[in-house]
């Protein structure tokens, strides 16, 4: 009887670790390979829906953990030939304190060679 019942607690411990292990498997493949791609999509998608332009993004990188994405190459039009909003590449870092206090914070956040057109564009008045 005693084999019995150390085996089943040397099993259970396996499991455990197995469980825990396959659990960060699984959390950095979709940080890292799931994300992106709907992140990218999502942003393309809402600013045509929401702004009425269409926003293109070269590429999205996400580190699960790290917290962190960066959105390279994204660029917003305001009409043709024009941008309203651009950079090449903005870096943003949560904290982990952030997920639990309700509040979000952010470690870092940075961007490189932003552009962006402020003013209202002439339009033309029907009378």
């Amino acid at each position: 009887m005693k084999s019995v019942t150390e085996w089943f607690r040397s099993w259970r411990l396996v499991s455990w670790r197995s469980a825990l292990v396959v659990a960060v498997v699984l959390y950095a493949l979709i940080g890292f390979f799931v994300v992106p791609p709907i992140v990218k999509s999502q942003i393309e998608k809402q600013s045509l829906k929401i702004l009425k332009r269409q926003a293109t993004v070269e590429k999205v990188r996400c580190n699960p953990f790290a917290l962190s994405l960066t959105i390279e190459g994204f660029s917003l039009p305001d009409r043709p030939g024009s941008v309203l909003l651009a950079w090449d590449r903005l870096y943003a870092n949560a904290q982990v304190s952030s997920l639990f206090a309700g509040r979000r914070r952010s470690r870092s956040c940075g961007s490189r060679n932003p552009t962006w057109r402020c003013g209202a564009s002439r339009m033309a008045r029907s009378t």
